[in-house]
């Protein structure tokens, strides 16, 4: 069976799987690219990254306990930590 790239996905579950895997794993990676980038550019974490970061990881954890999710609650949390100590005030976006 030849699916080729233009309409791979169809109506193959394990397929749409791994296609949204693979853009929620590059939007993480661009997410994580685009803050290296705020703080090279201000010397500081943006605050409201310390809010999504956690909720991401919840939602991760509450679907699936056994995975990832959990590291990306710890390092929510320390971008929290990270943005508190940098002086700004924090807010929920």
């Amino acid at each position: 069976m030849k699916a080729g790239v233009i309409g791979a996905v169809g109506s193959h579950d394990d397929r749409a799987s791994v296609l949204w895997l693979t853009v929620c794993g590059l939007a993480l990676a661009a997410l994580g690219a685009l803050t290296q980038w705020i703080v090279r550019t201000v010397d500081r974490l943006p605050p409201p990254l310390g809010f999504w970061l956690p909720a991401i990881g919840a939602l991760i954890v509450a679907l699936q306990p056994v995975s990832g999710g959990w590291l990306v609650i710890g390092i929510g949390g320390l971008a929290l930590v990270a943005a508190r100590r940098s002086g700004e005030k924090t807010y929920v976006a």
